[in-house]
């Protein structure tokens, strides 16, 4: 199976929600062809959805070396420090302190 038809079999199980599928199809998608971008980008996406920020971000700055001009790299990676930043503000643990005051 090519590395193309591999990604695409990895996007759909994605698109089913079947994300913990998904990634290790991405995964050897990868290491067949290191400088394809298509899987690392739907590598990170999945990551994502599997709330795995510390290895999205790992992903994402690999594939910014791999591709250093392509914009929807610094957008999901926008989305992902965006999402960090607010699970990083919102913790159960302050709201249980403002409801202890």
């Amino acid at each position: 199976m090519s590395v193309l038809h591999r990604s695409y079999l990895g996007i759909a199980f994605h698109a089913l929600k079947r994300s913990g599928e998904a990634l290790p199809i991405m995964e050897k998608a990868i290491l067949e062809d290191k400088k394809n971008p298509v899987p690392m980008y739907q590598k990170a996406n999945i990551l994502i959805n599997l709330e795995r920020i510390d290895d999205d971000l790992d992903v994402l700055k690999e594939l910014k070396e791999v591709q250093p001009h392509e914009s929807s790299v610094y957008a999901l990676m926008g989305n992902v420090y965006r999402k960090a930043a607010v699970e990083k503000l919102i913790t159960p643990d302050e709201f249980q302190e403002e409801d202890d005051c």
